[in-house]
């Protein structure tokens, strides 16, 4: 069944119209009797120094170890994203922390050319030592300078306490720190437009993945999607319990749209929660007017499910 639904933005809702016509796919977790603890924990790690050393670890998730390998997932490097710039490799990793707590590795890297090719660390955050969140920076992509000049700066995204930043390369500072200039607090954003003071924290994460380059169909000017995590009040109750996504305007401004299909609701106490990767279709038949919005977050194991969506609009992306 094709069922169409129109996904549109307050500024946005006429002129950017996206409208769901299939959900791909939905695949829910292992059940126990399907030969899986589904509260395992299951994680892999690949160290900087191997790098490609691969280490997995299931733990139950009513082993009491469960507890110790979150701690020691404090102390792992790993590697959130890449991007390049004006000509220089970027990458975010996971603030890592020795066992009293303090930072120790991490941060935004630059990549330096050469013979001897080398990272240079060229900003690490204070992180809240008892929220492992802070530790990430997310969705790392090039975009132009809003100010203008033809350069290029780099969005990503704070997890905690859920801000979207920009880095501008060319004002590093004295000690060669490129200190981030907040460009959307997530959670204050939502709680203006839907008019609600008490929003909860939880879930205020956007840009798992990097920025998607999209086109605005009145001016074709270009726009970036990003995925988010908001849980909009009335959730997990239709047609609340939907995912969303923000649109980024060159000027840096922002607005949002909502995944979610009235004609087919998800019952009530289960969501889609985050939308954590947008992609353009890459098929010729679609002739990039088809968007893959994929999601969900976890570890959740009891009635929750991963999900893909394919939307459509009339104009070319």
């Amino acid at each position: 069944m094709v069922r169409d639904l129109p996904l549109g933005t307050r500024a946005l809702r006429t002129a950017f119209r996206i409208v769901i016509t299939a959900v791909v796919l939905s695949c829910p977790f292992p059940a126990p009797s399907q030969g899986r603890d589904p509260s395992a924990l299951r994680r892999g790690s690949a160290p900087m120094k191997t790098f490609f050393d691969l280490r997995y670890v299931s733990i139950p998730g009513t082993d009491p170890r469960l507890k110790q390998a979150r701690a020691v997932e404090s102390m792992t490097p790993a590697v959130f994203c890449f991007a390049e710039c004006n000509g220089d490799l970027s990458m975010a990793s996971r603030i890592t922390t020795g066992e009293d707590g303090e930072s120790v590795d991490g941060g935004l890297y630059r990549r330096g050319d050469g013979p001897k090719p080398s990272w240079e660390l060229v900003y690490r955050w204070t992180i809240d030592k008892d929220v492992l969140q802070s530790r990430y920076l997310r969705g790392l992509t090039a975009v132009p300078d809003p100010r203008g000049g033809g350069g290029r700066v780099l969005l990503a995204a704070f997890e905690y306490p859920g801000i979207i930043v920009r880095f501008e390369p060319s004002r590093a500072g004295a000690n060669g720190f490129i200190a981030p200039e907040q460009e959307l607090d997530i959670r204050e954003f939502f709680r203006k437009e839907w008019d609600t003071p008490a929003a909860r924290r939880r879930g205020a994460i956007a840009a798992y993945n990097r920025f998607v380059p999209v086109s605005d169909p009145r001016s074709g000017a270009p726009l970036w999607l990003c995925g988010a995590w908001v849980e909009r009040p009335g959730s997990p109750n239709p047609p609340d319990n939907g995912s969303h996504y923000l649109f980024r305007h060159a000027d840096a401004t922002y607005d949002w749209g909502m995944v979610f299909d009235p004609a087919h609701p998800l019952p009530v106490g289960r969501s889609l929660d985050a939308t954590r990767r947008i992609l353009i279709s890459p098929f010729a038949e679609d002739a990039r007017r088809v968007l893959y919005f994929a999601g969900y977050d976890g570890p959740y194991v009891d009635n929750r499910s991963a999900w893909i969506y394919k939307a459509t609009r009339k104009e070319r992306l």
